[in-house]
C-alpha cells in the first residue's frame, strides 16, 4: 500500500512539474495565415495575395516567421518589418494601423507597439519570394529613420504578443541602399502617411503586403 501511494505521488509531481512550464516556454506550432495587399497602386488594398501564406512559431523567447508570397515585382528589393503589439487587449477594435499611428504621433502607446527591421530580399523573376525571420525577446532592431523610429521597445513576451509583418517595396535591387538606417526611398507610404526620405533620385516606396498572427 505504501509503495502504491509513493508511486502515485511521484507521478503527480512529474505531471505538475511538466504543466508548470507549458504556458511560458513550450514552443507553439503556428497556423498558416493569409497574406494581404496593402498600398500597392496596382492592387486592391485588403485583397488576398494568391498562393501566399505565412506561419509563425512562438519558440523559446522568440518568434520565428516563414513567409511565402507571390505577385511581387521581379528584381525589386523588399524589406520585412515586424510590428509587435505587447498588450493586444488595449488595441482599438483589434490591433492595426490606428494603434500604430496613435502611438507614433501622440506618444500614447497603451498597446505597447514596437517596430523592428527583419531583413531584405530580392523578388525572383516569377515574382515569388520566401522570407525567414526571427525576433528575440529583450532585443531591438528598430527603424532609424521615419516617424516610427520612436517605437523602439523590445518584445517582452513572445507567447502573448500580436504580430503584424509587412513588406516594403524599395524598387530595383541595388539602385539605392536598403537597411534599417536608410530605406533608399524618395518617398514612403508608411501606415497611410507619405514620408519624405532624403533620396531625390530614389524610388517611391510603399508597403506592398502584410500578414498577421495572434497567439
Amino acid at each position: 500500500m505504501k509503495r502504491r501511494m509513493l508511486v502515485t505521488i511521484m507521478v503527480l509531481l512529474v505531471l505538475i512539474s511538466a504543466g508548470a512550464g507549458t504556458s511560458r516556454t513550450q514552443a507553439r506550432a503556428g497556423e498558416p495565415s493569409l497574406v494581404w495587399w496593402l498600398d500597392n497602386p496596382a492592387q486592391v488594398s485588403g485583397a488576398e495575395v494568391p498562393d501566399a501564406y505565412s506561419t509563425l512559431q512562438r519558440g523559446y523567447f522568440s518568434v520565428n516567421l516563414s513567409l511565402h508570397t507571390s505577385g511581387l515585382t521581379p528584381g525589386h528589393a523588399y524589406s520585412l518589418w515586424w510590428v509587435i503589439f505587447q498588450n493586444p487587449g488595449a488595441c482599438v477594435e483589434g490591433c492595426g494601423d490606428d494603434d500604430i499611428n496613435n502611438a507614433a504621433w501622440t506618444g500614447v502607446n497603451p498597446a505597447g507597439v514596437s517596430v523592428h527591421y527583419g531583413g531584405t530580399l530580392t523578388a525572383a523573376e516569377s515574382g515569388r519570394a520566401d522570407f525567414g525571420a526571427r525576433l528575440l525577446e529583450d532585443t531591438v532592431d528598430c527603424a532609424k529613420t521615419g516617424p516610427y523610429a520612436s517605437l523602439c521597445s523590445p518584445m517582452l513576451d513572445a507567447a502573448t504578443s500580436d504580430v503584424l509583418v509587412f513588406l516594403i517595396d524599395h524598387g530595383p535591387a541595388g539602385a539605392t541602399p536598403v537597411s534599417k538606417f536608410d530605406t533608399g526611398c524618395r518617398s514612403l507610404v508608411w501606415f497611410g502617411y507619405t514620408v519624405a526620405d532624403y533620396h531625390q533620385d530614389g524610388f517611391d516606396c510603399y508597403r506592398a503586403q502584410s500578414t498577421f498572427h495572434r497567439p
